[in-house]
């Protein structure tokens, strides 16, 4: 876990920032289960996302100022009235921009209603979104894979995928960039129960 500041060589507290942001995680059994979807599309795949990052991100927070300052108000519980279910529909193209497959998830409104809780959290914590954050066109999916830029718009059809899991917490991920290697690590839990 991030301390929310760091000493310096000369003695001086420094504030930190981390890239941040609230994810449900993906059980097992679906990964392995999205895991055979990539047999569809091997000509399309320009680098897959290792099935640990697998996540269906809630809310993008960006660079943190201090993430630390967060950490208890935020990991609070948000019991729920019922176990909250996902549920993936298919696997697809993602936006076009964004050159992506993704696994895309049913916004049934028990999902929306997790998201906006965590929303009306952080902003009654004052919490300063990145530009364009929380966008209102949310559609939630798992990214699976990069496509090969030369794809272009060719078309993708579409794997059914029809599951559903349970989710008991919210986790809150920090981002590290090393290289070209991204690495996710989960810093707080919102419990759900």
């Amino acid at each position: 876990m991030a301390s929310p500041l760091q000493i310096s060589d000369t003695g001086v507290a420094e504030s930190t920032s981390e890239r941040m942001f609230l994810g449900l995680p993906i059980p097992e059994r679906v990964a392995q289960l999205l895991a055979e979807t990539f047999e569809q599309y091997p000509q399309y795949i320009e680098q897959q996302v290792a099935a640990q990052k697998w996540h269906i991100v809630l809310a993008w927070l960006g660079a943190v100022e201090n993430p630390g300052q967060y950490y208890s108000r935020l990991s609070k519980p948000m019991p729920q009235s019922f176990v909250p279910t996902v549920q993936l529909t298919h696997v697809g193209r993602g936006k076009p921009q964004r050159q992506e497959l993704w696994a895309f998830a049913e916004p049934t409104p028990v999902l929306i209603g997790i998201r906006n809780q965590v929303l009306a959290r952080l902003k009654k914590m004052r919490f300063q979104f990145p530009t364009g954050e929380p966008r209102k066109d949310y559609t939630p999916h798992v990214t699976l894979a990069h496509l090969f830029p030369q794809v272009g718009h060719v078309g993708i059809a579409d794997t059914p995928v029809v599951t559903s899991f349970s989710v008991s917490e919210v986790h809150l991920y920090s981002s590290q960039s090393r290289g070209e290697e991204t690495t996710y690590s989960i810093e707080q839990t919102i419990s759900l129960a």
